[in-house]
Parts: C-alpha cells; sequence; structure tokens
C-alpha cells in the first residue's frame, strides 16, 4: 500500500473511534471529502474549512476570539497528513501555513506521521538538535526517559486489552495485537455537558483551590468551580483580584458565607465584577435559595468590565443565612468571572 494511501487508512480508523453525530466527527468526513475532491490544492480546501468552521456561527466557538479550537485544529493537522502525501516537511509546512494555532498543529501532523515512518525515516535536518539530556519544559523527563515511559505503557496496553508480548526464532520481541472493533464512547457537547462524575481532589488541592478566597474575603468559601480559583494580582486596572469559572454550562461556581445581619440593621453586600472582553456571565445572589439580585455582566452592564452591584440586605436583617453569590454561565462553560470587592456594610 502506498504511503498517501495508508494515511488515508490512518485517519479513517480514527473517525471509527470518534462518536459520529460530533462536529469533530463531521469535521474529519469533511477533510478526507474535500482531499479527494481535490487532492493537490491545499489551499482551495483551507478555504472550505475557513468558510464552515471558522465563519459559521453554528461550528465555530463563538466565544473565542480568534475562533482557535479543536475543530480547526484538526482540520488543519490533517491538511498536514492529506496534502504532505507523506513527506515530512510538507506536512509540518502545510500544517504550519494554514495558521491559527500553528505551533502544535504542525507539530502534532509530524508526530502523527513520524509514529507512522519511524524515527529512523524522518530527516535528519528535523533531528540534527535533539538535546537528549534536556529535560522537555514543565516535565522531569528528558529524551532516553520520555521514550522509556512510553514503551511501558505501550507494553501494558498492549496486554491490557487481550494482547501479548512474544519472541521470534530470531529473538526478537513481537508484539500480538487483537483485531478490534471500534467503540466510540458517548456523545458529550461541550456546550452541554453531562454531570462531572468521578472526580476527588485530594486536601492539598482543595487547599490549593480555596487558598485565595480565604486570602481575598476572609470567611468566604467556594464550591463547583471549573478548576482552582486564582488570584489575578491585576486585572484590567484593578489590583487583589480574584479569577473564577463555572464548573460547567448548567452549573455555577458559588461562593458562599454564614451570615447573620443584626437585627434592626440595614445591610448592604457590595461587590465589583468583571468580565473578558467578547465573554459574558451572569450573577445571582441568594440568601437560602432565596434570589435577592441576578444581573448580567457583560459589555452593555460593564462596558469598561468592571460592574459594581450593591445588593440590600435589609429583607434578612435578624436572620442566620447561607449568602450565596453565583456566577453562571450564558452559553459558554468556560467564561472567566472577575471578582474586585466583597464587601458587607451595615448601618
Amino acid at each position: 500500500m502506498c504511503l498517501e494511501r495508508y494515511i488515508i487508512k490512518v485517519i479513517e480508523a480514527g473517525l471509527k473511534c470518534i462518536p459520529a453525530g460530533s462536529q469533530y466527527a463531521e469535521m474529519v468526513r469533511d477533510m478526507l471529502g474535500w482531499y479527494r475532491q481535490d487532492p493537490q490544492n491545499w489551499q482551495k480546501t483551507w478555504e472550505l474549512v475557513e468558510r464552515k468552521y471558522h465563519n459559521d456561527t453554528r461550528y465555530h466557538h463563538r466565544y473565542a476570539e480568534k475562533s482557535i479550537e479543536v475543530k480547526l485544529n484538526g482540520a488543519y493537522i490533517l491538511m498536514g497528513l492529506l496534502y504532505g502525501k507523506g513527506d515530512f516537511e510538507q506536512t509540518v509546512r502545510i500544517a504550519c501555513r494554514c495558521g491559527q494555532d500553528s505551533d502544535c498543529n504542525p507539530a502534532n501532523a509530524g508526530g502523527v506521521l513520524g509514529a507512522i515512518l519511524g524515527f529512523a525515516a524522518v530527516p535528519e535536518r528535523f533531528k540534527s538538535a535533539l538535546d537528549e539530556k534536556r529535560r522537555f519544559n514543565a516535565s522531569t523527563y528528558d529524551w532516553p526517559g520520555m521514550l522509556r515511559v512510553h514503551e511501558q505503557l505501550a507494553r501494558q496496553v498492549v496486554v491490557k486489552y487481550g494482547g501479548r508480548i512474544e519472541m521470534d526464532a530470531g529473538g526478537r520481541e513481537q508484539f500480538v495485537i487483537p483485531d478490534q472493533t471500534a467503540q466510540p464512547g458517548p456523545l458529550e457537547k461541550s456546550w452541554e455537558p453531562g454531570p462531572v462524575v468521578g472526580v476527588k481532589y485530594s486536601e492539598e488541592e482543595v487547599a490549593r483551590m480555596i487558598g485565595p478566597i480565604e486570602k481575598f474575603a476572609p470567611g468566604w468559601k467556594v464550591k463547583d468551580c471549573g478548576g482552582p480559583v486564582d488570584e489575578a494580582k491585576k486585572y484590567l486596572e484593578r489590583g487583589n483580584v480574584l479569577m473564577t469559572r463555572p464548573l460547567s454550562a448548567t452549573s455555577p461556581c458559588i461562593l458562599y458565607k454564614k451570615l447573620e445581619l443584626p437585627a434592626g440593621k440595614t445591610g448592604f453586600l457590595h461587590k465589583d465584577v468583571g468580565h473578558r472582553p467578547n465573554e459574558d456571565w451572569e450573577l445571582l445572589v441568594k440568601a437560602d435559595g432565596r434570589e435577592l439580585l441576578k444581573k448580567s455582566v457583560d459589555t452593555q452592564t460593564a462596558p469598561t468590565g468592571w460592574l459594581e452591584v450593591v445588593v440590600d440586605l435589609t429583607p434578612i436583617a435578624g436572620k442566620n443565612v447561607k449568602l450565596e453569590l453565583l456566577q453562571q454561565a450564558r452559553g459558554n462553560p468556560h467564561v472567566a468571572g472577575y471578582w474586585a470587592e466583597i464587601r458587607m456594610e451595615y448601618k
């Protein structure tokens, strides 16, 4: 089988592992179809990708300022693999020229082709500067260490899924891998995710996630946030800023505190909240589940990026309540919310 056809077979095999109803699978099918229509002119196929996966609001991530997201990245990787036709330099060059996330896409295209060709077949000019003793960035692995780990994982996977490792007549190892039918997982849409299950954090991880809130607003706690709560030292000309993200499109990040407003007193909750350009979210304030305020944080309500909010707490005077501040996503589950102040005032 020629290398060009083999690359197509690899892509088709990968496609079988993806939920058929996903937009990513649709993109892979499109790339194979567009390539077969015109296997020479990658620029024309690039224009088709731009038209559908960059400009069509049904497909691109409208919250990403430059629309860098997985379908575009995947399309550009496939562009390099298909139109590079097995030539390592052309594969990397085309994936890079597609633009957008142009560091990882050519690296991934070259990585896939390198795995197909084998290390020895990769042109020497792409290997000559490799420092085998230098550790990879943010890693404890150098080149030999990385190879050892990958070999160990490969051996474990082969055995785990019913294969075996044998010795041939010449004393060389052979990996016997059973032929299996691909079984895609259930379709999970990133903008409509299901509930988070099976996630457990250690005490150390919890401490890292809640540490900034204790420093920012003593007495307040946080739950259901999509990742660590970060202390952004400065954002939009404000210092001592806290950043949070919702857990999902339907599960808000919640800042909460047990509060008892003295009877006969007038109380107010002061907050300064912010958003990123082209991102918006919804702020809800609740007392024991009762909604006290609902406010959109967007370019209209906060054109400078910040919104000052004052909530009258007089209706709960004399009561011991759980006060909650909810950062609710409005479509984009990864939206960042900024908090410059949470302050109580009694009169």
